[in-house]
């Protein structure tokens, strides 16, 4: 029994019991060193033998090594990797540097694999893996590991980390780590820490063991090491207590100090290997006696024998097992510089292998203090190849001691240049800034173009590409287009083709703040970059000239230039997938054949946005899609956020609300969490469009705020669009018309969103009886809805035409022009507007007493409006149904959609893809779930469902 633990012990059963029951589970135990988090974990692993059991240590020497923690947890399972899916297969290899995917692994995958195999490896007896000094864990392995934990909850699983608190912020405590329950665990009080002395040093005088309990404040390792040093006639009363180390400011520096002074009596060779150990990490046996032939001293493995005596260490199949890691911490830093350095020097000599490349640039660089330029170029090596392997917030650090190594200030800043890219990309927003802030410091004065770093770009542009970025997350787009704007000039004619993809990013946030100067400034540099270039000229300029013209005179932009912009940007088969679909939707423009090997997200980006201001919607999905798989597969988390906002906005125009919750919620999640908040604020107002649809107003309102209150396009302009959107559909028009009549200018005013809301807009003058204001703001739409060709805009733009007309009691033949719009809605791919349709042509035969045709019509759009789930729309239908005598039951029966309701969105989301035929693995791997939990979730579906196999679910298709 562990004195003054009983309700911790309780918990740890609990978490076994359950998981047992398919109920996994993953808990936190944190606290500081010696508090006793290890002794529970050992307790833990007693009462699990003789089931499976995965174990592993955070060691402070690979905190930079990616996937190192993960490497070791699976190492005993390792063969069980091969019976994985293969994509899951082969980014685990990768990730543990056993193969090579093209490409690089995809992260996230990764994260799916290790859930995959332990849900495996529970099959036949649930899985207890335990993972000590968590602190420790390189951020890799702590990315996958989390992944995997928030998907426990089916599993016969149960995971516990303890946390040592005090030291550096680590995984667990940051805001991607939120929602894992946490046992913290406090001091023991008086009488329990009495009962630890009792259990190991029997009885004590009463002020010999007030002495210890003082000065061991709660800490139960303090209690058995500041008692194991006094002497048998201190404990006995004959002799007064003492002091225990006073200079020491802790508990727990307390017994670090003890533990330096017992390795402080070891013989000088034992001491050496000793601090071998403790630098490698890892302190296997055979390394170390490698390692120790390039001592001077050459002590040998027998000379660990007396530490082995004195109860420091045991050895055990191969490795060197520390007592405590303050033992470790005590061995390292007990030792003097000189002796570490040498320590990290001969391991350095021991990992010869090529594959070790990286544990060897480590110790390198731990064994020197000053600068050392080709020393900088292998840890520079090595954060690119952890870039690679898809762990930019390993390869932060590394950029980082690559810059400190570097002599020369402009490749210093070059380097820190490179960390705040990686911060960047990994979503460490707060360390990006502080990295590019000592790179201005370190380039100031220096001349634009005086250093080119790798061989693309010029230090400063370089660095003003990251302080765009952060600038658009985090402050004003218009801002950060300039800055990126102001920066390309000096690489025009070095480096066109960098230049493009910057100056397409530059366009991008000039698109954002509607900075029309910007725009045009890209547009003359890309031109210039273009006469320098000896690649086809029409690829991101065609982008930039494109969205200049939709954003200063989108009456007459011409669209053809944006299905150029698709062709030339087609660097992903959906995305040439999607050029072709365009090409042969409006059977106009160029296909461009070249392909393209180009991964970079501003042509993942502009690919996504050729195709949503075309009006292709499954293009822009099936693009949007390719660039989530892009950046999933780079490790790319800021720009994952960006790809999911889009798959929202590309659901949204489907129709699809569901979808749309899914990737907003996703891209929220990840936004808020690093940090992005206008990305969360932009992602909340794509949201709240879907929400309106739906009729709750309350939340569309909280989420349209959050766009609006940023003061900011275009997350204000998806704000306003909702809000004006949601009035409309709950019958107040004139505050509809408020809503969208500000998206045409002002603060909300963006060009792009402002078209799509025209039709919007034209029904709400229409319904407050303004129809010449409808008329003067339709060519906003229409000369681009003509120009596109797309069938749903040429439908929504008759159907405007319609409802002017009617609305002015015209002699248009405005029952033909309905009809013009229903065709086009045949072969549209938006059935909110489709059924928007049905209902004011419904509404209007009502109008001229033709009952028995309106309620075809509003019958039909009851049906799609049901199906979506827009609530308001429907109650409007069925109203005007009910005007002409036609009942709800008619238009709203029982059915799919209804009992697809009773299911929580996850057994919504598993319901649907198992009634496509997708078998459980299949499902899984598009949820990012275990095939169990798929299992788990159809289990608890199917009686509420009424189903009792999957050949019953293709009815809900």
């Amino acid at each position: 029994m562990l004195s003054g633990r009983g309700h911790e012990l309780h918990r740890l059963a609990a978490l076994l019991a359950a998981a047992a029951a398919g109920q996994g589970q993953a808990l936190v135990i944190s606290g500081e060193a010696g508090i006793g988090k290890t002794s529970l974990l050992e307790h833990a692993a007693r009462l699990h033998a003789p089931r499976p059991m995965l174990r592993v240590a955070g060691t402070e020497a690979e905190t930079d090594l990616p996937f190192a923690a993960l490497h070791a947890l699976l190492h005993p399972v390792r063969k069980r990797i091969d019976d994985l899916p293969a994509p899951q297969a082969d980014a685990l290899r990768t990730a543990l540097g056993h193969g090579a995917s093209e490409g690089g692994h995809d992260r996230f995958l990764v994260g799916l694999a290790v859930l995959t195999l332990l849900s495996d490896l529970s099959e036949e007896e649930p899985l207890l893996c335990l993972v000590d000094d968590a602190q420790w864990l390189d951020q890799a392995s702590a990315s996958a590991l989390l992944f995997a934990l928030r998907r426990l909850h089916a599993e016969r699983i149960a995971v516990i980390l303890c946390v040592r608190t005090g030291e550096q912020p680590h995984p667990f405590e940051q805001g991607v780590a939120t929602g894992l329950p946490e046992l913290f665990l406090h001091g023991l009080d008086a009488d329990q820490s009495a009962a630890v002395l009792a259990d190991h040093r029997g009885d004590i005088a009463p002020a010999a063991r007030d002495r210890i309990i003082a000065e061991a404040e709660g800490n139960p390792l303090a209690l058995i090491e500041l008692s194991a040093m006094l002497a048998p006639e201190h404990l006995a009363g004959r002799l007064p207590p003492l002091t225990l180390y006073t200079e020491a400011t802790s508990a727990v520096s307390r017994v670090e100090s003890a533990y330096r002074d017992r390795i402080e009596d070891l013989p000088p060779g034992t001491r050496l290997l000793l601090t071998l150990a403790a630098a490698d990490g890892t302190a296997d046996v055979d390394l170390i006696a490698r390692a120790a032939t390039h001592l001077d001293s050459t002590p040998g493995i027998p000379d660990l024998a007396p530490a082995e005596e004195a109860g420091l260490i045991r050895i055990a199949s191969g490795t060197i097992h520390f007592r405590h890691p303050l033992v470790k911490a005590a061995a390292y830093r007990g030792a003097p510089l000189s002796t570490r350095q040498s320590a990290h020097r001969a391991l350095a000599a021991a990992l010869s292998h090529p594959d070790l490349a990286d544990r060897r640039t480590h110790h390198l660089a731990a064994a020197t203090t000053g600068t050392d330029e080709h020393l900088g170029h292998l840890v520079e090596q090595s954060a690119t190849r952890a870039l690679h392997r898809g762990a930019p917030e390993v390869a932060t650090p590394l950029y980082e001691r690559a810059a400190h190594l570097t002599p020369h200030r402009t490749l210093r800043a070059h380097r820190l240049t490179l960390a705040a890219e990686a911060a960047y990309n990994a979503g460490q927003l707060p360390r990006a800034q502080q990295l590019t802030e000592r790179c201005r410091r370190l380039l100031a004065g220096v001349e634009p173009g005086a250093v080119v770093g790798s061989g693309i770009t010029t230090a400063i542009t370089r660095l003003a590409a990251v302080c765009a970025a952060l600038e658009f997350e985090q402050g004003d787009p218009a801002i950060a287009g300039r800055l990126l704007a102001d920066a390309v000039p000096p690489i025009v004619a070095t480096d066109p083709g960098q230049a493009l993809i910057l100056l397409g990013a530059a366009a991008g946030y000039a698109w954002f703040a509607g900075d029309g100067d910007v725009l045009r400034r890209c547009r003359r540099l890309a031109e210039t970059a273009e006469r320098h270039s000896a690649a086809p000229p029409d690829r991101i300029s065609s982008v930039i000239r494109a969205t200049e013209q939709l954003l200063l005179d989108g009456a007459t932009a011409d669209p053809a230039l944006l299905r150029t912009a698709m062709a030339d940007l087609g660097s992903t088969p959906s995305a040439r997938r999607a050029v072709h679909a365009t090409a042969r939707a409006t059977s106009q423009g160029t296909v461009g054949t070249a392909e393209t090997t180009a991964t970079d997200t501003t042509a993942a980006t502009y690919a996504v946005f050729a195709a949503l201001r075309t009006g292709g919607d499954p293009e822009a999905l099936a693009a949007a899609d390719d660039f989530a798989d892009l950046c999933r597969r780079q490790g790319y988390i800021s720009e994952l956020a960006h790809a999911l906002q889009l798959k929202a906005q590309a659901h949204f125009f489907l129709g699809q609300f569901p979808a749309v919750e899914a990737s907003a919620a996703e891209a929220l999640h990840i936004a808020q969490a690093i940090g992005h908040s206008r990305r969360a604020r932009h992602v909340q107002g794509v949201l709240s469009l879907a929400v309106a649809a739906q009729g709750d107003s309350e939340r569309c309102e909280r989420l349209a705020r959050s766009g609006i209150d940023g003061g900011l396009a275009p997350g204000a302009s998806w704000g306003g669009y909702a809000l004006g959107l949601l009035a409309l559909g709950h019958g107040d028009h004139r505050t509809a018309a408020d809503h969208l009549s500000a998206l045409l200018a002002g603060p909300a005013g963006h060009t792009v969103i402002a078209r799509f809301a025209v039709p919007s807009l034209v029904e709400a003058y229409v319904r407050i009886g303004e129809p010449d204001r409808a008329a003067a703001v339709l060519p906003r739409f229409e000369e681009w809805a003509t120009g596109t060709a797309r069938p749903w805009a040429l439908a929504v733009l008759e159907r405007c035409h319609a409802i002017i007309a009617a609305s002015r009691q015209s002699d248009q033949d405005i029952e033909l022009t309905f009809r013009k719009a229903l065709k086009h809605h045949e072969a549209a791919t938006r059935p909110f507007e489709h059924a928007r349709t049905l209902l004011l042509h419904g509404e209007w035969l009502r109008r001229t007493r033709r009952r028995g045709e309106a309620a075809d019509r509003l019958r039909a759009a009851a049906e799609l409006f049901h199906q979506l789930g827009a609530a308001p729309w429907l109650e409007r239908t069925t109203a005007e149904l009910a005007a002409i005598g036609a009942g709800r039951r008619a238009v709203t029966p029982d059915g799919p959609i209804d009992e697809l309701a009773k299911l929580t969105a996850q057994e919504a989301q598993v319901v649907r893809l198992a009634a496509t035929g997708a078998s459980n693995a299949e499902i899984a791997a598009q949820l990012f779930l275990s095939p169990r939990t798929v299992g788990y979730h159809l289990y608890n579906a199917f009686p509420k469902l009424g189903v009792s196999s999957r050949g019953e679910l293709a009815r809900f298709l």
